[in-house]
Order: structure tokens, then C-alpha cells, then sequence
């Protein structure tokens, strides 16, 4: 009996001092954490611009959490996660979580997300003034020449996104871009010529980057649907003409084929590819759809700086970007 009450108290003593150490052992992996946080904004003279209320880590520093963050004339994060973190210089990885993201209203009330390029536009075309708090996710590992990229954002009453990207030969635009990071900060002090080499310097890195793979999904949460009802709403209506309904649904199935058929003009080089790709564009903008998913596999080399050419340029030149398309093996599908 008395045996057997020692073995409880010993096996209590030893739960006591695991509980303990693990506590302990997280406190001061928090402690080191926000250390070292706090040296590399110094460093970056960002130290007067982020700040967070609270951080938390995993016993071993494998998992940074960061609580109430906020970021001067900025949004601020309800909480940030920051996990498998490495910084070498032929391997870098990360994993960045953001939850509440929230951007603050400027000095006549209005959102700040407003003036966010793309965003703006996102949130004014489908009838909203503000953005609601948002999350994501992003994740990227660059070892030696090769590159793996993901990106996924939650934008409620507006959209899903959800990205990834594979690159090859960027060892030299991770170092550029490591380097620009490094020395952002001082740019300001050195003048605009150094500004433009820099950005000539990255162009240059970029040049040899090749794109292995690209596929992006698009989900409404409300955007396109808000947006196809303001659109009916204020459709130009003839009195004369009869029933109101009935001329926006006209007026509406007249807008969706032109733009199927400029759509198809400007992709014709890709067959049926290039059909797919239109059906499902229209589809999704009118409503019929929920989403779209659109995915570039190349199966012969293809550098990063044509494919971002090609995507600026398609739609004035599609007879200059037609080798190009059908190289990077497009394919598209709803969702």
C-alpha cells in the first residue's frame, strides 16, 4: 500500500514538473521570440511602426503567435501566426497565418481599404463602402533554384481566393529580393537613383526566373451577385417598351454574348481551351456560376517575365501572345 502511494506521488511529482517545464519552457521561448522580433524592427528601423499586444510560442519557438498586432497607418490583426520559419541563405521558408485583418477609417470616415489597389474597385463595384475583417494564409519555400509559393485569402461578401504558384531558376531574384528587403529602409536616405537600381537590378534577377506552374480559384462570396444586381437596377429602361423585368433580362443575355464573343476573339489562338476558359468567366461574372479555377502548367520552359507580359498585354495583342498561351497549357474549369 505504501508502495504503492509513493509510485502516485512520484508519478504526480513528475506530471507537476512537466507541466511546469512546459510552461516554463513556453514563457521563455516567448520571451526569446519577441526579443528577437523586436531586434530585427529595430534593425529594419520599423520598430515606430508595428507593435502587438501579446505574444505567445511554442515551447521550442517552432510557432509565433502574435496578439492584437497593430501597424501604424495600416490594418490591424486580431492575431498573427508565424510557423516553420527558416532564413538561410539557399533556404528560405515560411508559413504566415493572419486572422481579423481590419483596415481603420481615415479622418472623413471612410475605410482605408477604399484606396488598396484591385480591393477598391472590388468593393465599390459590388455596392460596399468598407471592407469586412479578413484572413489568410501565406506560405512560400525557396531552396536553391526552385520555388513553391501559396497564398489564400477569405474576403467575406466578396471572394475566395486561393493561389499557388512554382517557380525554378530564382536563386538570383531570392537574393535580389532578400537584399532589397534588407536595405528598403535606407532607400529613402540614398536617394531615388538608388530606388531605380534597385528596381533595375530586380528587373534583371527576374529576367531568368521560369514559371514550373500557376493555378489560381476564385469563389464568390457575394461579389459578383451583389455587382449583377446593381447592374439590373440601373439598367436604362424604355416605358414604351413593356414589361421592366423583361427588358433588364434582354439587356442583361445581350451584355453576357458580347462579352463571351470579344472574350473568344481575344483567345481564339487556344481552341477549346480558350472556349472553357470564356464560358467560364461570363459564367461566373453573371451569376450562373460560383467559381473558377484557372491553372498554367507549361510543358516546355517558360520564363516568369513573358508569362507577366503576356498577361498585360493579351488583350491588345492576342495575335502576339498566341505562341505564348498555348506554350503555358492552359486549362480552366468552374467551380
Amino acid at each position: 500500500m505504501k508502495r504503492t502511494l509513493n509510485v502516485k506521488l512520484l508519478a504526480g511529482a513528475a506530471l507537476v514538473v512537466v507541466v511546469g517545464g512546459y510552461f516554463g519552457l513556453k514563457a521563455y521561448a516567448a520571451h526569446v521570440a519577441d526579443g528577437r522580433l523586436r531586434d530585427w524592427l529595430f534593425e529594419h528601423r520599423l520598430q515606430d511602426k508595428i507593435s502587438w499586444q501579446s505574444l505567445s510560442s511554442s515551447p521550442l519557438g517552432g510557432t509565433i503567435k502574435l496578439h492584437e498586432v497593430r501597424i501604424s497607418d495600416g490594418p490591424s490583426i486580431a492575431q498573427l501566426t508565424l510557423s516553420d520559419l527558416k532564413d538561410e541563405p539557399a533556404h528560405r521558408r515560411a508559413d504566415v497565418q493572419f486572422e481579423g485583418v481590419a483596415f481603420p477609417p481615415d479622418a472623413k470616415g471612410r475605410s482605408t481599404a477604399l484606396r488598396l489597389p484591385l480591393v477598391g474597385d472590388l468593393l465599390l463595384a459590388s455596392g460596399r463602402a468598407e471592407l469586412a475583417p479578413f484572413s489568410g494564409r501565406l506560405k512560400w519555400n525557396v531552396e536553391d533554384e526552385l520555388a513553391d509559393i501559396g497564398l489564400t485569402l477569405d474576403l467575406p461578401e466578396l471572394l475566395d481566393v486561393d493561389a499557388s504558384l512554382s517557380l525554378a531558376q530564382v536563386r538570383r531574384l531570392a537574393e535580389d529580393l532578400s537584399d532589397m528587403a534588407d536595405s528598403g529602409q535606407q532607400v529613402g536616405q540614398r536617394g531615388l537613383l538608388s530606388s531605380f537600381g534597385l528596381l533595375g537590378k530586380l528587373q534583371q534577377s527576374a529576367q531568368r526566373a521560369e514559371l514550373k506552374g500557376l493555378q489560381v480559384d476564385v469563389t464568390d462570396q457575394g461579389y459578383f451577385k451583389r455587382s449583377l444586381a446593381l447592374t439590373r437596377r440601373y439598367l436604362p429602361l424604355d416605358p414604351t417598351a413593356g414589361d421592366f423585368d423583361k427588358q433588364r433580362d434582354r439587356a442583361l443575355a445581350a451584355a453576357h454574348q458580347q462579352q463571351r464573343n470579344d472574350c473568344l476573339q481575344d483567345f481564339q489562338s487556344l481552341g477549346a481551351r480558350g472556349k472553357d476558359l470564356c464560358k467560364g468567366l461570363v459564367d461566373l461574372a453573371a451569376g450562373e456560376e460560383d467559381g473558377l479555377r484557372v491553372s498554367l502548367a507549361p510543358k516546355e520552359r517558360v520564363r516568369l517575365s513573358d508569362t507577366l507580359e503576356v498577361a498585360l498585354t493579351a488583350a491588345l495583342d492576342p495575335a502576339g501572345a498566341a505562341g505564348l498561351l498555348n506554350r503555358l497549357n492552359l486549362e480552366s474549369k468552374s467551380l
